[in-house]
């Protein structure tokens, strides 16, 4: 993406103006980075469907560890609580790991089984303290 493409991108994010972002996108496929924060502001804006297939194209292309992160999420959003377990099990030994283990820690919160959290959520401590 060249500077003013970035700078369009920047103040489009912040307005969060969903309509400048998917005419950089649609100028600019290509671009991995403006992808995926196109499909966070869809999948935040729940367009689920168009978002997902963006974020499936990101991780078929290069096995893009965020998009795998971000897809998780919206399959929480989906309620497939078992396709985003899958997903964010996937990147635990990536160097995401911590934000999986968290992702998991907050959905098994939300699910209500909270021996499950608790030991998502040491898991984190316990590598912080490590490091």
């Amino acid at each position: 993406m060249d500077n003013k493409t970035y700078s369009i991108f920047l103040d489009a994010k912040r307005k969060k103006d969903i309509n400048t972002i998917r005419n950089l996108y649609l100028k600019n496929k290509k671009d991995r980075v403006l992808a995926f924060e196109y499909a966070k502001l869809l999948s935040n804006n729940g367009q689920l469907e168009e978002a997902e297939k963006i974020l499936i194209s990101l991780i078929e292309k290069e096995n893009n560890i965020y998009a795998i992160l971000e897809l998780g999420k919206l399959e929480v959003k989906k309620r497939n609580i078992n396709k985003a377990r899958k997903y964010f099990k996937s990147i635990i030994n990536t160097k995401n790991r911590y934000h999986a283990l968290f992702e998991l820690g907050k959905l098994e919160e939300k699910e209500k089984n909270y021996n499950e959290a608790r030991k998502y959520f040491l898991d984190i401590i316990k590598e912080y303290k490590k490091a």
